[in-house]
């Protein structure tokens, strides 16, 4: 699940988060968010549609993307009930920053040169094949493919962001964080394009354009988006009933919330809580 802003914890061990994704592609959507550590996703099976700061690309079977501490992001898949499996390593913004005090004035490029992208492919494929392991002790063996994760994102892959077309394209995005940060505040209430249009300053017709250059969603889509992703994560945690999930969360009627479920998971809100019980 995305949020405004992502706070990530470790395993004390290893200098990132690591997680196997092998989920039906309806899970796979996030929504847009941000997060202080660089992240790497390695597709093993699917296609993933990812935009970073506006921008779109996709990866399929054995490859990866690279997203730089806080770009602003979002994932989607064209199958909601295929499934894809993919790794997601999540890169301590603190262990880089010890090692190069300046991280805040570059970011990564992997596909500016192949051999960095394929050393990099290279230790992906070395982690996936530890994750299974029972050796108490395989997290210095994952260390050591970290850091060579690290030295070659510091000795290969460094961009200074001094460019005109990077500090533009921040600017740009700054708008999408401060809508997101509104809509997540209040999804809860009855809040409309008018009034998140009046709270960043837009015209509702022209936020309506950039928000879906953006993130790829209508406003509308994306508020039931949020409001859906709450009111699962209720129903899950707090045991809540399908009605009291949907109206604590936003939503105008319980049919709202089942429809909208439906088409984001192709199952209903009760079928999806006994689904992941």
């Amino acid at each position: 699940m995305g949020y405004v802003y992502e706070k990530v914890t470790y395993n004390k061990n290893i200098p990132a988060k690591i997680l196997m994704q092998d989920k039906p592609g309806g899970r796979c959507n996030t929504t847009l968010h941000w997060h202080k550590e660089i992240e790497i996703v390695y597709m093993i099976h699917g296609c993933l549609h990812v935009k970073i700061n506006g921008h779109e690309s996709e990866i399929r079977d054995g490859e990866f993307y690279l997203c730089n501490s806080e770009e602003v992001h979002i994932t989607r898949v064209d199958d909601m009930k295929a499934n894809y499996t993919y790794l997601v390593i999540l890169l301590s913004y603190t262990e880089m920053k010890r090692f190069a005090p300046d991280i805040d004035d570059f970011i990564f490029k992997v596909t500016q040169s192949d051999s960095s992208y394929q050393l990099i492919k290279r230790q992906i494929l070395n982690l996936l094949g530890t994750l299974k392991s029972s050796d108490p002790y395989i997290f210095l063996v994952q260390d050591c493919y970290l850091r060579t994760i690290y030295h070659t994102l510091l000795s290969e892959c460094k961009t200074s962001k001094g460019a005109r077309a990077y500090i533009k394209t921040t600017v740009k995005i700054a708008h999408a964080k401060q809508i997101i940060e509104y809509i997540n505040q209040n999804y809860r209430e009855k809040i409309t394009l008018d009034d998140v249009a009046q709270e960043v300053g837009f015209s509702s017709q022209y936020l309506s354009k950039y928000f879906k250059s953006i993130t790829g969603y209508s406003f509308i889509q994306y508020l039931l988006k949020v409001r859906l992703e709450h009111a699962l994560k209720d129903m899950m945690n707090k045991n809540l009933s399908v009605t009291d999930a949907a109206y604590d969360n936003g939503f105008t009627n319980v049919k709202s919330f089942i429809t909208t479920c439906k088409k984001a998971y192709g199952v209903t809100p009760r079928h999806y809580k006994k689904k992941d019980a």
